[in-house]
């Protein structure tokens, strides 16, 4: 099989087993100024998972950690976690959301430099909690989680602010959820359709090795 065609069955089998055994896959469609493609809050509590283990379990799920390049893009991310599963209250003042896919490289002991995208996506937009990125303490903080403090929201302890925090899993504030994004796939009629068009170019080729010329006969 074609490996871009491999590709996208397996991508297309993976989000539909996502929808069914971790939770709701929702669309933002451009049809609502979004980018088409779809995401998933999925929670590990009462465990917590490390930004690293939360982007191969991603991508073991055929997308990866969710890239937000707009403040309407971090709204919709915010719509599908703005909900007490997702979060983890370590003390009235401080709540820990999910992971995405932003991360500090190369990292630097300057927080203020080098964050990006997992995907290579330019880092054109964040929406950072006050004080923040800060590698508290000079602590690595090289990835980015949600994070609500000091009772913002009316107490509500859940806002669509971001947090630097460590790959540590004895961090306090490890989170206990991430945020996956999948890419848009071909539809199954347009997959059975590519399917049919390769197979017809194969036969072709077929054809044409089996009535090749053959070489005149010595005599």
């Amino acid at each position: 099989m074609n490996p871009s065609l491999s590709g996208a069955v397996v991508a297309f089998v993976a989000i539909s087993f996502a929808a069914s055994a971790e939770g709701t896959v929702i669309t933002w469609t451009t049809a609502e100024g979004g980018n088409g493609d779809s995401f998933e809050a999925i929670s590990t509590q009462p465990n917590t998972i490390s930004w690293t283990q939360a982007e191969a379990d991603a991508q073991a799920l055929g997308g990866h950690l969710a890239t937000i390049t707009s403040a309407a893009e971090n709204n919709f991310v915010f719509s599908l976690i703005d909900y007490p599963q997702y979060w983890y209250e370590l003390d009235p003042d401080h709540n820990y959301g999910p992971w995405i896919g932003g991360l500090q490289s190369p990292q630097s002991s300057n927080p203020a430099i080098n964050w990006t995208w997992v995907t290579g996506e330019p880092f054109v937009y964040s929406d950072w909690a006050p004080g923040e990125p800060n590698h508290y303490e000079g602590l690595p903080e090289y990835y980015i989680e949600y994070i609500a403090e000091n009772g913002e929201d009316g107490g509500a302890l859940m806002t669509p602010t971001w947090n630097d925090a460590t790959n540590a899993p004895s961090d306090i504030n490890y989170p206990m959820a991430y945020v996956v994004e999948f890419n848009p796939v071909p539809e199954p009629g347009a997959l059975a359709l590519l399917a049919a068009g390769i197979a017809s170019l194969g036969t072709a080729r077929l054809f044409r090795v089996g009535h090749r010329r053959r070489a005149p006969r010595e005599r």
